[in-house]
């Protein structure tokens, strides 16, 4: 099991070499713009890079009294982590441009905060992949099994498309995985009695939901109330174990995840105005044509209840639902391969069941 298991992580880190490479490689050679994407001759979307609205917006974090420029999925966490790279980037380099400001410099010099920025979020998808790894090896139990879904999900068309793109996928599975990690880590500590470690990793998780929270809101607002369940109950599934209140480690445990949770959102809450956050997507978020279909698009966009889903899937033509290379069915067609060799694999390796 040893020698797997260094062999696994040697794969990984190879993967990994590989994207910071090829992900460096693109973002010098075209650092910003807009153009085609076209996979086997079929034109799927205009590649226009959503950074340049994100990294403006960074640029006045501190300064915007909750008003940001560009509200977004809002992205908090990566605009901060952007914000921060442009003041280093200024502070390292502001002596080369005497007399310009912040703000002049971080213009002069747009190209290289693009391309610093995009490296920010190649990075993010590397630690995705470690993520990936040890929650599959968590959940899965196998060495080989947790090396096949990582390559699986770092090889698939979502993530090389969003690769170099100054965009918040990358920290959004991020904090999704982390999460989860933080969480288990906590419900085995209190299993062996290590209070302070497991009230550490309670905090950790707290902390996590929410940056996932402030990083997508429409796909993870549900997470922090997951993550407090899953440390309600423990390994139970919830509201089947009676109404039997957790054993006191457990509840401080939750308690530390909770006030870990909140002081997380009044951090972020300083620099953010929700209101105007909520108010922006229900005016870009109701492009349907009808009363119903704005209702829907309501719905979907900031409660995520499955009517909008519904409604929305309802509407796709069955064809775009097969693997075909189609402008949503390339989707499903990529993975194809990926589940044949799973099966082939799980057929042939003893310790995949």
């Amino acid at each position: 099991m040893p020698g797997r298991r260094s062999a696994s992580w040697g794969a990984l880190l190879w993967l990994s070499a590989i994207y910071l490479v090829m992900g460096a490689v693109w973002s010098w050679r075209a650092p910003y713009g807009a153009w085609p994407d076209v996979v086997f001759g079929n034109t799927l979307w205009n590649h226009s890079d959503p950074g340049g609205f994100y990294i403006v917006s960074a640029h006045e974090f501190y300064g915007s009294k909750g008003r940001l420029l560009y509200p977004g999925h809002p992205g908090l966490p990566m605009q901060l982590l952007l914000h921060a790279i442009q003041t280093s980037y200024f502070r390292l380099c502001a002596s080369t441009d005497a007399g310009l400001g912040f703000t002049g410099f971080i213009a002069k010099n747009i190209t290289q905060v693009f391309l610093l920025s995009k490296l920010l979020i190649i990075a993010a998808h590397v630690l995705s992949f470690s993520l990936f790894s040890l929650f599959a090896r968590k959940l899965l139990g196998n060495e080989r099994a947790a090396l096949l879904a990582v390559f699986g999900y770092a090889t698939s068309l979502p993530v090389v498309y969003y690769l170099t793109r100054v965009s918040v996928e990358p920290l959004m599975i991020v904090f999704f995985l982390a999460t989860f990690l933080f969480t288990w880590e906590c419900n085995e500590r209190l299993a062996d009695g290590r209070r302070g470690r497991a009230l550490g990793a309670a905090a950790l998780a707290g902390a996590a939901a929410v940056c996932a929270l402030a990083t997508k809101f429409h796909l993870l607002w549900p997470l922090p109330v997951i993550g407090f369940l899953h440390l309600c109950c423990g390994d139970e599934v919830p509201f089947t174990c009676g109404a039997r209140p957790p054993e006191r480690a457990r509840l401080l445990a939750v308690l530390v995840f909770c006030a870990a949770a909140a002081l997380t959102l009044a951090f972020y809450s300083r620099f953010f105005d929700w209101k105007d956050f909520f108010a922006y997507w229900g005016v870009v978020g109701m492009d349907r044509p009808s009363t119903l279909g704005r209702f829907s698009g309501l719905v979907e966009r900031q409660l995520g209840l499955l009517s909008g889903l519904a409604h929305d899937a309802s509407r796709i033509p069955l064809r775009d639902w097969l693997p075909l290379p189609t402008t949503s069915g390339l989707f499903f067609f990529c993975e194809m391969p990926l589940l044949a060799v799973a099966e082939i694999y799980k057929k042939h390796d003893p310790q995949a069941e």
